[in-house]
């Protein structure tokens, strides 16, 4: 008859449940890992779409602006969010062309000061956004002083925003192809602000006037973004 060790018989089985237990733990822990990978690749998808939307909204609005204007502003003019105007347009754009710019004055073989490339690209979104600002102050004067009237700041917004819009995307395409013809193009924004006066301020059709708002602003558009880059340049580089 054989002798049984009943303290090694035990130890041996409290070994075997540990190890079942553990066992258990790791598969538990290898799917909560494999479950966060997923949702946080899920994530990642669903905010790559999110932004493959947005330039698309931004491509064909661009687009629209060229192919089908008035349709395009009288879209502009019922539109009153100036969140959607920021967060969909405005800094989409401004950022897909600073990294455009960036990439622009990058050529393979020419040694490149990486610091004066990013701040002139810096110095290119910075003139941008100023411009806004100041545009959009000259845009308000010249309606103020020729028609007394107040027009609508989210009006301002959207004019001002669509008319740099125009300019900036010439720009990028004219530094992107080397080709500065491109840049005869910035006199579109004259036709901008033609729909802007018809359609977004709802002004009065008068030659005299019209005129002095459109030459104002179309040359404001067009010389403030870059006289603030060149300033900075100066200054800074």
């Amino acid at each position: 008859m054989k002798n049984y060790d009943v303290t090694n018989e035990l130890f041996n089985g409290n070994v075997v449940k540990i190890t079942r237990i553990r066992e258990v733990q790791l598969i538990h822990t290898t799917a909560n890992l494999c479950l966060v990978k997923f949702c946080n690749s899920c994530l990642i998808i669903i905010k790559i779409m999110k932004i493959l939307r947005t330039y698309l909204f931004v491509f064909q609005r661009l687009a629209a602006l060229v192919n089908s204007p008035e349709e395009t502003w009288q879209k502009i003019y019922e539109e009153n969010s100036r969140k959607e105007l920021l967060n969909r347009f405005a800094l989409p754009l401004l950022l897909l062309a600073a990294v455009l710019f960036f990439v622009s004055k990058i050529t393979v073989f020419q040694k490149v000061n990486l610091i004066k490339t990013l701040l002139e690209t810096c110095f290119m979104a910075v003139s941008f956004l100023c411009a806004f600002v100041i545009c959009k102050k000259i845009c308000q004067v010249t309606i103020e002083k020729i028609y007394k009237i107040e027009p609508p700041d989210i009006q301002l917004d959207k004019s001002i925003t669509y008319a740099l819009s125009v300019v900036l995307t010439i720009k990028i395409f004219a530094e992107l192809l080397k080709f500065s013809f491109l840049n005869l193009f910035w006199l579109y924004s004259a036709f901008v602000f033609w729909n802007v006066f018809n359609i977004i301020f709802k002004l009065q059709v008068d030659g005299k006037n019209r005129e002095i708002f459109l030459i104002t602003n179309t040359l404001s558009v067009i010389c403030v973004p870059f006289i603030i880059e060149y300033i900075l340049l100066k200054l800074f580089t």
